[in-house]
């Protein structure tokens, strides 16, 4: 399987940059948030890190504008869930809320897209459904904030 299409839902502190990351290494990439004011608010701190990164000459202008432009940003998870060959989920740490998206990205997400999350609850787990043979399209992966 190739992944083409990332979706990174929530547009907090990690999953901005998450988001971020994903544009700059070539992927196409969808920031989904239930907030429309968080999306504004990490596309402008996004925009004016990779102006400072451009500035500071660690990137290409020309990288940043594609990076940019291949960075969107939706309130729908379930549109944007639809056609994402990688999700990865950073939402707030409430089991509620992440069995809720787990729920949709069941039912909306591609047979083949791999779902992930970003979270070190170690009950998270319990989010996902059952039966077990489902498991096998979940994932964790903790990641650290870049000290860019």
């Amino acid at each position: 399987m190739t992944i083409e299409r990332i979706l990174v839902i929530g547009a907090g502190t990690m999953g901005r940059q998450i988001a971020m990351s994903c544009p700059l290494s070539g992927y196409t990439t969808v920031l989904q948030d239930i907030s429309s004011d968080a999306l504004s608010a990490a596309r402008k701190e996004l925009e004016g890190w990779v102006a400072s990164r451009v500035a500071k000459g660690k990137l290409a202008q020309a990288d940043a504008d594609a990076a940019l432009n291949n960075l969107t940003q939706s309130t729908d998870l379930e549109d944007s869930a639809s056609n994402a060959d990688l999700v990865i989920e950073a939402a707030v740490e409430r089991l509620d809320i992440k069995e809720q998206i787990f729920a949709t990205l069941g039912e909306k997400a591609p047979a083949h897209a791999i779902l992930a999350t970003n979270s070190s609850t170690p009950c998270l787990p319990l989010a996902w459904p059952k039966p077990a043979a489902a498991l096998s399209r979940y994932a964790t992966c903790t990641s650290s904030i870049p000290r860019w």
